[in-house]
């Protein structure tokens, strides 16, 4: 390949990074990311006799990231499709995740069913689940006084899994509850991977403990 054509390869690889940079949607700043690799690639690959694989190497990761990241974002921009419970619950106290967010959340837990009696956390004790209340009543007690009660739209648990200590109080079912649950260790693991999910997480149990505050 004559010399003034490499040139030209290497001053595109470098123009296309530096246009991307400039660029606010973030599928065209990643497209332009990928030409601008694939542009250093043929650029290193023939600048010199013997092929410069570190540089290549690193590039080639560069691009498959993008690569990546647009496919993220563009399942993500999908219309995502939720139930009336699913609605209602993202509509009353999870406003702040997306609805492809909402989703992988719902991913993580199950919805269930318990009649009148049933405790879900007990006072000094650990808590394994995150609950909300999509219908009935809870009753919490705290050293045998009743100190609330709970209904459609509240969380259970929620101070257990902020602090990750033992249940501040007793919380039981008092007529047949709907409620959804996330088993705290699958939550944890998967809010650690996601940042964004971890502020909107924090922003919806925050939401929860200023209205019970308020009650």
């Amino acid at each position: 390949m004559e010399q003034s054509t490499l040139n030209l390869l290497g001053h595109l690889s470098f123009f296309m990074t530096s246009i991307s940079f400039l660029m606010k949607d973030m599928i065209l700043l990643r497209s332009l990311a990928i030409v601008s690799c694939g542009l250093g690639i043929a650029y290193n690959y023939h600048v010199v006799s013997n092929p410069l694989w570190l540089v290549i190497f690193w590039l080639s990761l560069f691009l498959c990231i993008n690569i990546y990241q647009i496919g993220k974002i563009v399942i993500g921009q999908k219309p995502i499709k939720l139930n009336e419970r699913e609605r209602t619950m993202h509509g009353n106290s999870f406003g702040s995740f997306s609805a492809y967010e909402f989703k992988n959340l719902l991913d993580l837990g199950e919805w269930e069913s318990e009649t009148e009696g049933t405790i879900l956390t007990t006072e000094g004790e650990s808590v394994r689940k995150l609950f909300f209340i999509y219908s009935g009543e809870v009753e919490v007690t705290k050293k045998n006084q009743e100190i609330a009660r709970l209904s459609a739209g509240s969380l259970v648990g929620e101070m257990s899994f902020l602090r990750q200590k033992t249940a501040s109080a007793t919380t039981k079912i008092t007529k047949e509850t709907i409620f959804f649950s996330w088993p705290h260790k699958k939550l944890r693991a998967h809010l650690s991977r996601n940042p964004m999910m971890k502020v909107a997480m924090m922003t919806a149990l925050n939401s929860d403990l200023l209205k019970k505050l308020a009650d």
